[in-house]
């Protein structure tokens, strides 16, 4: 390589660096100044802040010297004001004979202190003194029924309670006495007492649910009415001016039957029961002798009452009632060879081969042992 050729490439390489040392020295100072401006616009809108913020404060100061001149004016106001009217008003020279000219008239000022304004800032929000709470009086009755209701499997209902319910389409004299209700409900809690325990799940086992309506009465029409027009809900109403126990009886006897005709289908309760009547017998057409005399205790009735030889639903049940609900056997009623007893031995069977919580003797079986 010629020494010329040499100078020439030293001399190029020696210009670039020169061009890159003259950039770098540009880039290096323009980046200074863009920090120094940024630096400079941050300390100005500082400085704006801190400015305004004084603004800010003075005002504010100002406007409470204002609040609180405004503030003092009228209590000064208000001290001159109630100097003034304290005055009293000086005398007249003139003598005038009219008492009545001497009196301020209705336009002119009182010369009497003026009275105490009234406090506006009352706190408004001072809780009332508290009642001290009075706990619900306990329903004794309620708590009864439910008691019996839960035992029993039943639903019982008094008072207001039947709504418009009418047995038999008569309009029933509510019971409503507390301490009847209280009275009712210990006797009828006594007579259901006297069935088998879950005799009245065996029922409801069958979609057969009975709800039992305590009335007063029923205008003498009726002591009791089992109204099974739907199975799925049976209502026995029971009128407590009555024999209430008797009732009771007769009436649950009917509701017996009703399941005895579901439960002995094709075969009736009855088949077997009437045949121990008279021969060519018709309910309704009963002669005296046929009925039983509880005075005579004569033999050979074939009957309990009257009301017994009109149906033999009503038999049943009237004699059903005379196993359950008296305290001791008629003398010739429940003898041994007699029609009654046998009738009474026919009903005992029926319920003990079909009721499921019956399995042994019971308490309608007193008289027939």
């Amino acid at each position: 390589m010629t020494n010329n050729k040499k100078k020439r490439i030293f001399t190029t390489l020696g210009i670039i660096l020169f061009l890159i040392g003259i950039s770098t020295i540009f880039i290096v100072n323009n980046n200074l100044k863009e920090k120094k401006e940024f630096k400079n616009t941050q300390e100005s809108n500082n400085k704006e802040e801190k400015s305004n913020t004084h603004k800010d404060k003075v005002i504010e100061n100002k406007e409470e010297e204002k609040v609180e001149k405004e503030n003092t004016d009228d209590k000064k106001d208000n001290s001159s004001t109630n100097k003034t009217s304290n005055k009293k008003p000086t005398s007249s020279k003139n003598t005038n004979t009219n008492s009545s000219s001497n009196k301020p008239s209705n336009n002119e000022s009182s010369n009497k202190p003026s009275e105490k304004p009234s406090n506006s800032n009352t706190n408004t929000n001072t809780k009332p003194e508290e009642k001290p709470v009075t706990p619900p009086k306990e329903d004794k009755n309620d708590t009864k029924r439910k008691s019996m209701e839960k035992a029993y499997g039943i639903k019982i209902v008094y008072g207001n309670e039947i709504g418009d319910y009418k047995p038999k389409g008569i309009t029933p004299t509510k019971l409503t006495s507390e301490s009847d209700i209280e009275n009712y409900l210990n006797r009828l809690n006594t007579e259901l007492a006297k069935y088998p325990k879950g005799f009245f799940q065996d029922f409801n086992k069958k979609a057969m649910p009975l709800t039992i309506y305590l009335i007063k009465s029923a205008n003498g029409s009726f002591s009791g009415f089992t109204d099974y027009q739907f199975m799925n809900n049976i209502k026995m109403t029971l009128a407590t001016d009555y024999n209430f126990e008797y009732t009771i009886h007769h009436e649950m006897m009917h509701y017996i039957d009703c399941y005895l005709n579901i439960v002995m289908y094709p075969k009736t309760p009855y088949e077997e029961y009437e045949a121990l009547n008279p021969k060519d017998f018709t309910y309704g057409n009963a002669t005296t002798k046929q009925i039983y005399n509880m005075e005579t205790n004569q033999r050979g009735a074939y009957f309990v009452s009257q009301y017994g030889s009109t149906h033999v639903a009503e038999d049943r049940a009237e004699v059903f009632k005379f196993m359950t609900a008296r305290a001791y056997a008629p003398t010739g009623c429940f003898e041994k060879d007699e029609v009654i007893r046998k009738k009474a031995e026919v009903i005992s069977r029926q319920i003990k081969t079909y009721f499921p919580s019956v399995t042994g003797s019971t308490h309608w079986d007193r008289f027939i042992k």
